[in-house]
């Protein structure tokens, strides 16, 4: 079975879906990888479910699709490009601690939601990776969560 993050990364949203309780997502984990820490996966659950409920638009919504005209949000800007993308990353950081970013991916014309989550994803690695003292880089990203696209009107 693979390992690593980008699987790990893959299983906090299929377990949010498949298993309404999370003591029964996390005993399937274990099943699966027994050397997976369930706290770690309990706090990823808890983030995953979290930022879910906060972006009432998107859950469900396929990833292959650019978000359709009733999905996109309106946001008051004085420049930038016409289309965003919010999505926030989850990673742990190299003193082991889980944090979540908001990252704006801004676009000329609304592209799939995988592509900004995969582009949240890199910038997240990039740009985290390089701030603060080195106990809290980003070492691990595990999810990116597509929260939601917005026009912008320019002021």
């Amino acid at each position: 079975m693979a390992k690593g993050p980008t699987y790990l990364r893959s299983l906090i949203p299929r377990l949010a879906r498949e298993y309404p309780d999370d003591q029964q997502a996390i005993a399937a984990l274990r099943r699966a990888l027994p050397d997976v820490d369930p706290t770690h996966v309990a706090q990823l659950l808890g983030e995953y479910k979290g930022q879910q409920a906060l972006a009432p638009i998107e859950p469900g919504q396929d990833l292959r699709f650019a978000p359709g005209p009733s999905e996109i949000l309106e946001q008051t800007v004085a420049r930038g490009r016409p289309f965003m993308h919010e999505v926030l990353v989850i990673g742990r950081m190299r003193n082991g601690m889980l944090i979540t970013k908001r990252l704006e991916v801004p676009v000329e014309k609304l592209t799939a939601r995988w592509r900004a989550v995969r582009r949240a994803e890199e910038v997240a690695q990039g740009i985290l990776s390089s701030e603060g003292p080195k106990d809290t880089d980003l070492v691990t990203v595990y999810a990116g969560i597509h929260v939601g696209a917005y026009r912008r009107r320019y002021a």
